[in-house]
């Protein structure tokens, strides 16, 4: 092996494995953001959750509102608010094993979920809060501007649906964003199990 082709191995090694290490810090990192996000809305715990609300981002809040699916901007999530749709939280739901696989799929007619336990799917991108935005913009109400739109594709790109149900019905659904280099609390759905939508 010439020195030039050993140079150009060991430099192909290195960018190899400095992106393993790299990506396998993001999922390390992804795996923590999900349980911490868990823990602390289970628990109703500001203070704690603030840590995962990027400042000055806050969180959107996806709702029924009588018949039609909308949502409404969080600066930071207090839990003696009352002004939060379907209030209140999550206190039944616990964080599982992390499941990356396809996601389950809530039965209205059962009341239940195809299957319990902590899941993420990677190959899959949600566009439910800008979807709902598309909708609310034809609306009489035209709340939203393309600026507004674009934001939410952002947040969907670069995020990831976890949902976390159990066997009793309960359950959890979230965004998680990566940006800036960390996972950021972005879009929690409250839409999915309300059954008025369908």
């Amino acid at each position: 092996m010439t020195k030039s082709k050993f140079t150009l191995t060991i430099i192909a090694i290195f960018f190899s494995s400095t992106f393993l290490i790299a990506q396998t810090s993001k999922e390390d990192q992804f795996c923590e953001t999900v349980k911490g996000v868990i823990l602390n809305l289970s628990h109703r715990d500001s203070i704690g959750l603030s840590q995962y609300l990027q400042k000055g981002d806050g969180v959107y809040m996806l709702y029924k509102d009588l018949v039609k699916d909308s949502y409404k901007f969080f600066e930071t999530l207090g839990f003696s608010d009352t002004t939060f749709p379907n209030y209140p939280f999550y206190d039944k739901v616990k964080f599982t094993t992390l499941n990356y696989a396809t996601l389950p799929m809530f039965d209205c007619s059962k009341e239940e979920w195809t299957k319990p336990g902590t899941y993420v799917d990677t190959t899959q991108i949600d566009h439910l809060l800008s979807n709902t935005a598309k909708i609310l913009m034809t609306s009489e109400e035209g709340k939203d501007q393309p600026s507004t739109l674009l934001l939410f594709y952002i947040l969907e790109n670069n995020g990831r649906r976890v949902v976390v149900s159990n066997k009793e019905g309960y359950s959890l659904i979230f965004y998680l964003s990566y940006l800036h280099g960390k996972w950021w609390l972005t879009i929690i759905d409250k839409i999915t199990i309300d059954c008025r939508r369908r």
